[in-house]
């Protein structure tokens, strides 16, 4: 493996607890780019870029165009909300803009100002998780639970009470306008509660276990018990390199061309890695046609040879 794709297994992302403690419904396929997202932050940017093939070689997950392009676009219309200390509710998106850049697999995020400080300000609380382990588990539940837990690993447990928890999990809509979701509780056992521990026991380096409490003949309260462990070992990208220089070198070597000499010139240059990114989604696609020698092609196109 090339200096470019080094594994960092323990990327973790911290996250602002207003992401954490927000009642707003995403699927599995929003919370990724979320994720990914949080990852790369850096201060002063708004403008992000992401190559869905990245994504979902990360999340082990395929989504087609249609999917992307439908949470993309829910993600700068749904609205986080967020009761602050004053008692005021604040209300806001996470993207301002989305941009898919045609026949490259690359879509173009502007974050909304609004949300920038939150996702920055890193104040006095926050959650950490890894990068890799959210990606991998294809429950959104999973995801969010592990979000949840993840705040109370150092304790060692968390005790809330099974409405709190459902309403978090946005199975409860606080307004009452739509039912309660998995309303017995056998029902959110077995679609909720059972499969998303299953996933963070199975991805992470959190070991969960949980028992209900009764008051009166009713279930009320869930108590969490989180145990740490070793994580399977799963590959990362390194976020501290550049991710375009990544791909674009992942790219190269998907193709045949070893020589290292080669590819450190052309992740270096701009101009040779859009040409890089073109000519590889071609190909891939078959745009190309039957192509014998396809490294000795994309190197003839570069002009290196």
């Amino acid at each position: 493996m090339n200096n470019y794709l080094q594994i960092s297994e323990n990327k973790e992302i911290r996250q602002s607890n207003i992401l954490t403690e927000a009642r707003i419904e995403l699927s599995a396929c929003q919370l990724n780019i979320l994720f990914y997202l949080i990852s790369i932050l850096k201060p002063g940017i708004l403008k992000y870029t992401i190559n869905a093939r990245e994504l979902m070689e990360l999340s082990e997950t395929e989504w087609n165009y249609q999917q992307l392009r439908e949470s993309t676009g829910e993600m700068v219309s749904k609205l986080y909300e967020y009761k602050k200390p004053n008692g005021n509710l604040l209300q806001i998106t996470v993207f301002a803009s989305c941009e898919y850049i045609s026949g490259q697999g690359i879509i173009e995020i502007e974050l909304s100002e609004k949300i920038v400080p939150f996702l920055f300000d890193l104040r006095e609380q926050f959650t950490s998780f890894r990068l890799l382990a959210s990606l991998n588990m294809s429950s959104k539940y999973a995801k969010r639970l592990y979000m949840m837990l993840s705040q109370w690993k150092d304790l060692g447990e968390w005790k809330t009470t099974i409405q709190e928890l459902k309403s978090r999990l946005k199975l409860i809509d606080p307004t009452g306008k739509e039912p309660e979701q998995y309303k017995q509780i056998v029902q959110f056992k077995d679609r909720v509660l059972e499969p998303a521990i299953a996933q963070i026991n199975q991805h992470t380096e959190l070991k969960v276990s949980y028992k209900m409490s009764k008051k009166g003949r009713s279930f009320k309260n869930i108590e969490f018990h989180i145990d740490l462990q070793k994580p399977k070992q799963i590959p990362s990208i390194d976020f501290e390199q550049d991710l375009q220089e990544q791909r674009c070198a992942k790219n190269m070597e998907e193709i045949g061309i070893k020589r290292q000499d080669l590819i450190e010139k052309v992740v270096k240059n701009e101009n040779l890695r859009k040409q890089v990114f073109k000519w590889y989604h071609d190909w891939k696609i078959g745009k190309l046609g039957k192509v014998n020698n396809p490294a000795g092609l994309l190197l003839k196109t570069l002009g290196l040879v």
